[in-house]
């Protein structure tokens, strides 16, 4: 079904906008339709359409895949007429606008300049986040090889010297339609990040082992047009994905029921079926509003849709909750330093050090957000597919929920779901025959260096 206020943001907090930078500035084929209040803005250059089997192109239109197109728009007509007129041909099965929104009230400036900190030596004793979910535990057992993880976002620095143990596979520019490891490029530092907690090296990721596949959906400002994620999950599902992220949604408040279908989109709909026919595992981030219900995709039925925890468990004030969150995970919590070790309780990765204002190229930023918890999901699922190569993404998906530690009231709840990520439980569910007794290696940090860490105060 259709939905009439769908947005596209990507969820991670950012901490801080590069200086200048207009968090509002739009392509100028975008309107402000629907009302600003809405957060969404939409392409009025194109309309989406599929078309009946067998049936020509639109003049014009371009491919995205499938019987899914960009049909072109005359100019100035406005967008419901121009959805009325493509709807109106007998060739067209089903049409809808190409939503769009920038990263709003996700860029967060620091109230004082912000003096960085360094960490010396081994990164991974401040890196909660990875411990809390039995990861270290299964590291000698898994790392995730042989696994493809595509992570749909604003790209991976490849270059980024903690992805240095990786080879990548497939990647893609979903906005251009390039293809190769120049065109999916990230120039936001998101991506990277998110990319970072799959699977940075040297057990600095949760997955290290995991070859990724580098899809760039959104732009630098963090856009990302409907059409391009939806082109980004069907290249994955096409080119030997196992595990798909996304840490990116679309704000369902007040739209219809606030769920799926209700608030959702055709053209993702279909690529997240094309996804899950290949029996790809789909994982994405519930959304950071505080509000209850959560975004789409995440609510769709065929998602792992993840909720965030801080350092202690419990769920953080900005992530939503509601029908159809399955597991929660770390997301950090950047007010607080409730461990001690003098740093926020942020997710900590190498990504372009501009995302938190550092000189450098690369730097180590502290992150909180779903966007950091739904990549934790997606590591794991890694390291499942790799120990049980027969298992479906069901059966992962099961394993991941059963294997969860309850929190909240008993059993299911729509805060947290089926409870705290915890994957050496899930593993223990799938290879029962698994010897998990022998204590695991002590996990150490390939990094021996001096790492820059940005220390944030935070406006929200």
């Amino acid at each position: 079904m259709l939905s009439r206020r769908i947005f596209f943001v990507a969820l991670g907090i950012v901490l801080m906008a590069l200086p200048g930078a207009q968090a509002s500035a739009q392509p100028s084929s975008q309107s402000t339709w629907p009302p600003a209040t809405l957060n969404a803005s939409i392409a009025t250059d194109r309309v989406l359409v599929r078309l009946a089997d067998g049936s020509p192109a639109l003049p014009g239109a371009a491919p995205l895949f499938g019987q899914w197109y960009t049909a072109p728009v005359v100019p100035g007509t406005p967008p419901q007429q121009a959805l009325a007129q493509t709807r109106a041909r007998s060739s067209v099965v089903a049409a809808e606008q190409d939503y769009v929104i920038q990263i709003s009230d996700a860029a967060v400036r620091t109230s004082s300049p912000a003096q960085p900190g360094a960490i010396s030596g081994a990164l991974a004793s401040y890196q909660w986040h990875l411990r809390v979910t039995q990861a270290p535990a299964v590291w000698p057992l898994t790392t995730g090889a042989g696994v493809v993880v595509a992570v749909i976002d604003t790209g991976i620095a490849t270059n980024a010297p903690d992805l240095g143990c990786h080879s990548f596979t497939s990647p893609y520019n979903a906005i251009t339609g390039a293809e190769g490891l120049a065109a999916a490029q990230d120039d936001n530092g998101h991506g990277t990040h998110v990319a970072g907690t799959v699977a940075q090296c040297e057990n600095n990721g949760m997955a290290s082992g995991v070859t990724l596949m580098p899809i760039k959906a959104c732009d630098e400002s963090g856009s990302c047009l409907m059409s391009n994620v939806a082109k980004g999950i069907a290249w994955a599902s096409s080119h030997g994905a196992a595990v798909i992220n996304l840490s990116l949604g679309a704000d369902c408040t007040g739209v219809g029921t606030g769920q799926w279908p209700d608030c959702s989109s055709d053209v993702v709909n279909d690529a997240i079926a094309m996804a899950t026919a290949a029996d790809v595992v789909i994982v994405a981030a519930a959304g950071n509003f505080g509000e209850s219900t959560i975004d789409f995709p995440s609510n769709h039925p065929n998602v792992i849709a993840v909720g965030a925890l801080d350092v202690l468990q419990q769920r953080t004030r900005y992530t939503n909750t509601g029908r159809g969150i399955n597991l929660t995970a770390p997301g950090g919590d950047l007010f607080a330093d409730v461990d001690g070790d003098g740093y926020a309780d942020g997710v900590a990765q190498q990504t372009l050090g501009a995302l938190c204002g550092m000189p450098s190229e690369f730097a180590w930023c502290l992150l909180q957000g779903t966007s950091m918890a739904a990549p934790h999901v997606s590591g794991a699922a890694a390291l499942l597919r790799a120990a049980a190569p027969t298992a479906t993404r069901g059966e992962i998906q099961a394993a991941l929920e059963s294997g969860a530690t309850d929190l909240g009231v008993a059993g299911y709840d729509e805060i947290y779901g089926y409870g705290a990520l915890q994957v050496q439980a899930a593993l223990h569910i799938l290879r029962p025959d698994i010897d998990m007794t022998t204590p695991p290696e002590q996990p150490t940090s390939g990094l021996h260096t001096t790492h820059s860490i940005y220390l944030p105060l935070l406006a929200r």
